[in-house]
């Protein structure tokens, strides 16, 4: 963007994570309630972006850093490093012996353990998480065996469900309401569900018809009511407002009480450090 600009090129970011944009935007222009809010640059300092932050529910405009998260658990998992955990037995689950290859070239080849609660995964692009996801999932082939709470996971898709960055791929019905409905008959959860979500008036819609966002809460609402143990994210907050990160936090802080093991896949610092739970840095 730094070339672009030098280059006197309009550049127009519609964005929601804004920490990246602070020190190179001229103008921070809000939509909010049908209204269009223009700031110019010679407004800018640190105090306005707290306050326009707070007046129009922003997400943060200050960088997040991994020496925020000195005092969480934060464990560097070696992907390549053919370890086998002692105490797999206590953790919620443990992929073990995980490998996969492609072109006669190892993916990883490693093990780990995840507590009950929320357990958030980074690495850098291309390290494999999303990769190791769906093998921990099943929906790809490769070698290892996953233990849930000491009991080898024979049917991962009965006890896994999985929010992936394409929920494109994960809606099938003909209806709001009948999708929600593949994972509970219950009509008053389902109700409850679709109203956090701010979906209960769209019940009736089709499920292409909603846009990214709101496929994406469609499916955050599933994973709330459905009844399966192990529930995986990849990258949830992608093209979340501050309000709708808000209300997946309150979804994930009420599958913790639930005693659900949560998996997320993500780069949105901002995020973690709202939630509480385990940090796994995955390396190579």
């Amino acid at each position: 963007m730094f070339i672009l600009k030098k280059r006197n090129k309009i550049i127009i970011i519609v964005e929601h994570r804004l920490f990246y944009l602070k020190d190179i935007v001229d103008k921070l222009c809000v939509i909010e309630n049908k209204t269009f809010k223009e700031y110019t640059k010679e407004y800018f300092s640190d105090d306005f972006f707290v306050r326009v932050s707070e007046k129009h529910n922003l997400r943060n405009f200050n960088e997040i850093f991994k020496s925020d998260f000195l005092n969480r658990q934060y464990e560097k998992v070696d992907m390549l490093q053919k370890n086998t955990p002692s105490n797999f037995v206590n953790e919620s689950i443990t992929c073990l012996h995980f490998k996969k290859t492609y072109d006669k070239n190892t993916i990883f080849d490693f093990s780990v353990s995840f507590n009950t609660g929320i357990n958030f995964i980074i690495g850098q692009n291309g390290v494999g998480k999303s990769t190791f996801i769906n093998l921990l999932m099943g929906t790809i082939k490769g070698k290892g065996e996953v233990f849930y709470k000491g009991e080898k996971l024979k049917k991962r898709y009965e006890n896994i469900f999985a929010v992936m960055q394409d929920v494109n791929y994960q809606l099938f019905t003909e209806s709001v309401w009948q999708e929600i409905g593949t994972v509970t008959k219950q009509d008053n959860l389902k109700n409850e569900a679709l109203r956090k979500v701010h979906l209960f008036n769209k019940k009736e819609m089709h499920p292409s018809s909603l846009s990214g966002g709101e496929k994406q809460r469609l499916l955050l609402a599933m994973s709330m009511v459905s009844q399966k143990p192990i529930i995986v994210f990849d990258e949830p907050t992608s093209g979340l407002c501050k309000m709708q990160m808000d209300i997946l936090i309150g979804f994930l802080n009420q599958m913790v009480e639930q005693g659900k093991t949560i998996i997320i896949i993500t780069h949105d610092f901002e995020f973690i450090k709202q939630c509480d739970g385990a940090i796994y840095e995955f390396l190579k």
